[in-house]
């Protein structure tokens, strides 16, 4: 498969990732965490390029994990059985689960 950015030969799972990274929307994700001032540990704000760094390597976990999620500041990375891939960022949540 190749990439539609670059040309270059990708896996499958690697295509995969990189159109949910093309569809999904880093700007408005910084947009809310700076409205917020929403940091992560002593980066303050994260900028764009490091959102999406740490998405994708939420992206590449979740699918050696074997279809699982993976959480990390917001971002909800998810590698599903049909071979799929989701990802979000999460403001909030609620459940009745003990962590």
């Amino acid at each position: 498969m190749k990439c539609p950015h670059c040309n270059h030969d990708v896996s499958e799972k690697e295509a995969k990732i990189n159109e949910v990274m093309t569809n999904f929307d880093f700007h408005k994700v910084r947009q809310a965490m700076v409205a917020l001032n929403w940091t992560w540990r002593d980066e303050g704000v994260p900028t764009i390029d490091s959102l999406r760094d740490t998405a994708r390597r939420l992206l590449k976990d979740a699918s050696e994990n074997e279809f699982g999620n993976i959480m990390t500041g917001g971002f909800k990375a998810g590698y599903h059985k049909d071979g799929e891939f989701t990802l979000q960022f999460i403001l909030t949540e609620s459940s009745s689960y003990t962590y």
